[in-house]
């Protein structure tokens, strides 16, 4: 049995208790519905590219010059960067494993 609130915030199955993203609702979808759902989006991608050519925006490129050092002689930058480093170094498995070898 499957009881979904309808708040979507947790499904009751005789088992337990989910939260309501954990569970793939298997429902048939019939070829109106995805025919009208496909209509939809493709009205919102038209309606989307009108605007962003109305707007006359140029594409903005992103270029790696434009933010390469901004965090040059930042201690907190390098902080996060030494935590980065422990962090692999702890979920190493060769290490973990060599450790354990000596026993």
């Amino acid at each position: 049995m499957l009881l979904i609130n309808l708040r979507r915030k947790v499904v009751n199955r005789s088992n337990g208790m989910f939260p309501a993203s954990c569970v793939t609702m298997k429902k048939p979808m019939d070829d109106t519905t995805t025919k009208q759902r496909l209509d939809t989006l493709e009205a919102t991608v038209a309606d989307l590219k009108r605007r962003l050519d109305e707007s006359g925006a140029e594409p903005r490129t992103k270029d790696w010059r434009r933010t390469f050092g901004m965090s040059a002689n930042d201690p907190e930058f390098d902080a996060m960067i030494e935590a980065g480093k422990a962090y692999r170094k702890a979920q190493r498995w060769e290490d973990e494993f060599d450790a354990g070898a000596g026993h």
